[in-house]
């Protein structure tokens, strides 16, 4: 049940003092004392201040600048009043009525918050709703992401938040995500996802724990040395163009289908994109921030043109050569500042289009282009390995494997094989 809870905090001074016993007047200084009241409930805190009642402004809540210790003294009272309210916001995010006990509980250090999986979650996305940006200089940097990064976390975070559902386990506290924990999401994840899509939720829900800590909702990340398996990814469910769908794609007129000439010059330009994308050898991020800056990562080297630009995601130099197709296409839009940029979900519903149209057997999407790049290095230009993971800006050659793999065109090639004629017997 949602409740929605109040506080409402008074200083006051306590007044009911008693003369001595042995006849002393009354004490000329009295205690300032906090009275929360929480629906409608009150508890009493001690401030440790300690004032000349005539120094007091009850209205104002605060102490008079005649006192001596005016500033100190209305300083202790400002923290207190912070401090309190921190511990109340704190604990009102559980839809759980509260009590003045319970904040001062907190207040006091006897007790300490525990975040639920769902409230790190929340708190997770709002810090990278925060960094958001689509600045490319900002974006080399680690402390921002773009638009896409964002809603793929969100994207992991909502399947995280069905399993919490299905396993009833809604109000689970962040530090009871451990190895057990973990191994039940896998159980649950394995009849949902491909092994490696559900290592990318292990490696979030670990970057999730990382948060926490830092964020000091918990205390140690007991999963930090926890081992996320992968598969060596398939060269046969690669999705990339051969040289003929390319020449394909490169050749091909719109204007002979039977559409309209909307339809005609969007399939264009979109196909311009993952022309100049697939050239370069970059992503569909990548490819939107270059367009919004070009100055900024074109390097001319002994007349060579290069694209060199830090990655968002891995924060390593792609360097790449312009190729002739690559002037054509600015030349065409009159710059490359002038080329067509698209959302994701926009690229590839129209490649979805492109692919039905020109007859291919597969689904092309903005990662497609990378691939295509990585294909067309390794095994027609049978370029190096290393130059081909610089090229594409990876971190090592390991991550090459899920862009491309070496087959038999570049070993026919490299080792200079010819046809072989075999004589049946």
């Amino acid at each position: 049940m949602f409740h929605l809870n109040r506080m409402q905090i008074l200083f006051k001074l306590r007044r009911n003092y008693r003369e001595s016993k042995k006849g002393k007047p009354k004490p000329v200084e009295v205690a300032i004392y906090a009275r929360i009241t929480v629906n409608g409930q009150t508890a009493d805190t001690s401030t440790n201040i300690k004032i000349n009642p005539k120094y007091w402004n009850q209205a104002k809540q605060r102490v008079t600048d005649a006192a001596p210790t005016a500033d100190q003294d209305n300083e202790t009272l400002d923290r207190i009043k912070v401090r309190l309210k921190k511990a109340f916001n704190l604990l009102d995010q559980d839809d759980a009525e509260l009590t003045p006990g319970q904040v001062l509980e907190l207040y006091r250090g006897k007790k300490r918050v525990r975040y639920s999986i769902s409230q790190v979650i929340r708190k997770f996305m709002e810090d990278q709703k925060d960094r958001i940006s689509d600045d490319p200089d900002e974006l080399a940097t680690k402390g921002f992401i773009t638009q896409d990064t964002y809603e793929t976390n969100d994207r992991y975070n909502n399947n995280i938040l069905e399993y919490l559902g299905d396993s009833k386990q809604e109000r689970a506290f962040i530090e009871e995500i451990d190895e057990a924990w973990l191994n039940d999401f896998k159980k649950w994840g394995n009849k949902r996802f491909a092994t490696n899509y559900l290592a990318k939720h292990l490696y979030h829900i670990k970057r999730l724990v990382d948060f926490a800590v830092l964020k000091k909702y918990t205390r140690t990340n007991p999963i930090a040395p926890y081992k996320i398996d992968t598969e060596e990814p398939d060269p046969d469910e690669l999705v990339f163009l051969s040289p003929e769908e390319l020449r394909k794609l490169q050749t091909f007129d719109f204007s002979t289908l039977p559409i309209k000439q909307a339809r005609i010059e969007r399939l264009d330009r979109v196909r311009d994109a993952f022309l100049f994308m697939q050239a370069i050898g970059t992503h569909l991020g990548e490819y939107n921030r270059f367009v919004s800056n070009p100055d900024q990562s074109i390097k001319i080297t002994d007349g060579i043109w290069f694209v060199k630009k830090k990655r968002q995601k891995t924060k390593k130099y792609m360097i790449a050569p312009l190729k002739p197709i690559c002037f054509e296409l600015a030349t065409k839009y009159g710059g490359f500042s002038k080329l067509p940029t698209y959302s994701r979900t926009q690229f590839n519903d129209g490649l979805t289009l492109i692919s039905a149209y020109l007859g291919f057997d597969k689904e092309l999407t903005s990662k497609a282009a990378r691939k295509t790049f990585a294909d067309h290095n390794l095994n027609e230009e049978a370029t190096d390995v290393n130059t081909t993971a610089k090229m594409m800006g990876l971190s090592s050659t390991q991550y090459l494997k899920h862009y491309g793999h070496i087959d038999e065109r570049r070993m026919i090639r490299e080792l200079g094989l010819k046809p072989q004629i075999v004589q049946e017997s």
